[in-house]
């Protein structure tokens, strides 16, 4: 396909939709698809991401479903008014659009670690401490991240209540949609900035799938 013409605020606003025509090409978005495919996974409503009522909210999948689309996000965004960070996508995207702590962070993404590397539950990394972890997660919306009084020093026989990270992955997944709901009423604002270096046409093509009629 060549070049596309249109600004970066108006890409980034078809990126939140679900599809989109300019011209005669319908762009068809991938993060949409993968936060349905999330919601699907996680027992809510995927056209909203409201949940599904008394239903099961801690799919491992559906939460690695959030965790690449928090990859993508980082990515690709910032808001306008954020000084550039640079390292991981997921800690910025949780930087730039959460209130979490560092450690807290840290935490999910040394899950996403676990989860997308070998279906785990433990996270060794002698290198970064803040990402050394062995994890608990359930369901529940009171909290998103419990920290362990204990460090956990990466021996698997060293296992207590004091050095387990509890990770909630209800509370997990709402966080997610609280951070889709900013991005739609930032984007539609022009409060984003596409932080990729093809801007625009990088956005639609890379993270787009689109038919020419």
């Amino acid at each position: 396909m060549k070049t596309i013409t249109i600004s970066n605020e108006e890409a980034i606003k078809i990126h939140f939709r679900s599809n989109t025509k300019v011209g005669d090409i319908t762009y068809f978005s991938g993060f949409m698809a993968a936060i349905r495919d999330a919601r699907k996974a996680t027992s809510r409503n995927e056209d909203t991401g409201e949940k599904i009522p008394e239903k099961h909210y801690g799919s491992w999948l559906g939460a690695i479903g959030y965790m690449a689309t928090l990859n993508q996000i980082g990515n690709c965004f910032k808001p306008k008014k954020s000084a550039l960070i640079e390292g991981n996508p997921i800690i910025k995207a949780l930087s730039y659009f959460s209130s979490l702590s560092k450690a807290e962070r840290e935490a999910i993404y040394a899950l996403r670690c676990s989860f997308t590397h070998d279906y785990s539950l433990s996270n060794i990394n002698h290198d970064n401490p803040l990402r050394q972890h062995r994890f608990n997660v359930c369901q529940g919306s009171e909290f998103i991240v419990k920290l362990p009084k204990d460090k956990w020093n990466g021996d698997y026989n060293n296992r207590t209540q004091n050095n387990c990270t509890i990770i909630s992955l209800e509370g997990f997944g709402d966080l997610v949609e609280g951070i889709i709901k900013k991005l739609i009423i930032m984007a539609n604002n022009e409060e984003l900035e596409c932080t990729l270096n093809g801007g625009c046409n990088e956005l639609l093509l890379r993270y787009s799938f689109y038919a020419k009629q």
